[in-house]
Parts: structure tokens; C-alpha cells; sequence
């Protein structure tokens, strides 16, 4: 929080320098005075670092890892849920047999997944389908 508040102080005197040289009366565009300059190059350094620094923190402090997470717990239930539609459509056209794997397919993706409930109550499903296919 605090680099913000470093960086809104040092505009907020970048604008009150530059509000202070302003003349309405001149019509011709004057060079930039030296004090015009430093500060521009001190708040363009300063932002310069914050977004250096915040890129190295997304990249290396952990934003990139969080986010991967993220994707990949998204991914898994996307997975598990796909698994689900499949089981659906063997189990209205499909040989027990094949309702027998595709129980045992969601099991699997609630295992990948991690989802402990919805895994134990899968495996019983697929232990009760097998069971129904004589295996």
C-alpha cells in the first residue's frame, strides 16, 4: 500500500510545479525547465518500479503459482463433470458393461479432483453397476 501512497505524493507535487509555472499570458511554447524535467523522469522511474515490481511479484511471489491453481482445480471439475454427462448418455444406450467403465471413469475424476464425497459416492455407484454386469 505504501508505494501508492509514495507515488500520489510525488504527482500531487509534480502537479502543484507544474500548475505553479503555468502562464496563461505566454502563447509561446517554452522549453521545459530543469525542475520540469527531473520530477518527470523521478515519477516516470517511480512507476517504472512499481509495475517492474509487481511483475516480479506475479511471477515469482507466488501470483503465478495461485493462478495456476486455480486453473487446474477448474480443469479438474470440468473433467469430473464431463465424466458425469458421459455416464448419463452410456447408461441410456449403452450395455451394462460399459455403464460398469463409466462409473468407474467418474470415480476416477472425483479422485483426480480431490473431491472425497462425490468419490465415495461414485465408487459405490460403479460397485453397484458392475455388480449389475455380472463382474
Amino acid at each position: 500500500m505504501w508505494p501508492f501512497v509514495l507515488l500520489k505524493i510525488l504527482l500531487n507535487k509534480t502537479y502543484a510545479k507544474n500548475m505553479e509555472s503555468f502562464k496563461l499570458s505566454s502563447s509561446k511554447k517554452d522549453e521545459p525547465s530543469e525542475d520540469k524535467k527531473e520530477s518527470s523522469s523521478v515519477a516516470k522511474g517511480v512507476i517504472s518500479l512499481l509495475i517492474l515490481g509487481g511483475g516480479a511479484w506475479f511471477l515469482f511471489g507466488g501470483g503465478l503459482e495461485q493462478q495456476a491453481g486455480t486453473s487446474m482445480d477448474r480443469i479438474e471439475d470440468q473433467v469430473a463433470a464431463d465424466s458425469v454427462r458421459q455416464y448419463n448418455l452410456s447408461r441410456q444406450g449403452g450395455d451394462p458393461i460399459e455403464v460398469c467403465v463409466y462409473a468407474g471413469l467418474v470415480s476416477a475424476s472425483y479422485l483426480q479432483a480431490e473431491d472425497q464425497p462425490n468419490y465415495l459416492k461414485w465408487k459405490d455407484v460403479e460397485k453397484a453397476d458392475c455388480k449389475n454386469a455380472g463382474m
